[in-house]
């Protein structure tokens, strides 16, 4: 009978245990906002499938809280606020609103039969771009969703690593360009 309430006891520790450091763990991850990528010369549901394709790699790694759009929206209708934009100072604006700590904002282009998605991360209680990335790749939707999905992979908490292949790849870090 011993054994049993034993065997019970440690059970319970080593679940609480458990549940404490995940809990600590997840605590640490910072909230991500993303803004609906803005469509520049292309359709907004080229934009949107981009936006989507993005996200979907950001909550698959698993490096942050994501706000799940709906949520944003019905916060920023609250506040009487657009969930649209892609300058800093309105990035910013919108992650204190939803009190984030980083925020995504960007733009799908099409370019010379290209398309051309640019990213930014967005530190809010700083006010500062984080990183900053361009790519190009061929205008299809399959390509282009790939991109997405390769970037969106490629995000980390302070960072957007540069790409593996050079090809098409302009990359800013804080401001500082490099090739």
């Amino acid at each position: 009978m011993n054994h049993k309430l034993i065997f019970i006891l440690i059970l319970l520790i080593v679940t609480f245990t458990h549940a404490q450091v995940t809990a600590t763990v997840e605590s640490v991850k910072p909230r991500l906002a993303i803004i609906p990528l803005e469509a520049r010369d292309v359709s907004e549901t080229d934009a949107s499938i981009a936006t989507q394709y993005l996200t979907t790699e950001i909550i698959r790694q698993g490096r942050f809280w994501v706000l799940e759009r709906e949520y944003m929206a019905e916060i920023m209708e609250e506040q009487a606020m657009v969930l649209t934009c892609t300058d800093i100072e309105c990035a910013i604006e919108i992650g204190r609103v939803l009190a984030a700590e980083r925020v995504i904002v960007g733009s799908v282009t099409r370019s010379d039969g290209n398309y051309v998605l640019t990213v930014r991360m967005i530190n809010v209680e700083e006010g500062s771009v984080i990183a900053s990335t361009t790519e190009r790749t061929r205008a299809s939707g399959t390509a282009l969703s790939n991109l997405a999905k390769d970037i969106g992979g490629r995000t980390y908490v302070n960072s957007i690593e540069e790409a593996s292949s050079i090809g098409w790849l302009w990359w800013t870090l804080g401001g500082a360009a490099a090739v």
